[in-house]
């Protein structure tokens, strides 16, 4: 949940990898607070959180300046112009599985 990530993210400031892949009760909300304390975050995979929106993408971008590797498979509720801040951002932004034969 959205308080579960900021009690997270207020005691494990130095955190650098983080994963909530299909957490359907974080929002922009649990970006945000994670985006106010986490500042060395630097992987981070929020696939299938279907309820971020840009707001959260947005807070995280501005917050987490290490942000390296985003992975966001499923996640709908951004725009094209935030796409295209994120991607200007991060180095690495995953949106689709990829397979290796």
């Amino acid at each position: 949940s959205d308080e579960g990530l900021a009690t997270l993210a207020m005691g494990m400031q130095s955190l650098q990898r983080l994963s909530v892949v299909a957490c359907s009760m974080i929002t922009e909300v649990g970006l945000i607070g994670l985006s106010e304390h986490c500042h060395d975050l630097r992987y981070l995979d929020v696939s299938f959180c279907y309820r971020i929106t840009d707001r959260g993408f947005s807070a995280l971008r501005v917050g987490c300046k290490s942000l390296e590797y985003l992975a966001m498979l499923g996640v709908n509720g951004i725009s094209r112009p935030e796409m295209d801040r994120l991607r200007r951002a991060i180095k690495t932004i995953v949106l689709e599985e990829t397979t290796e034969d």
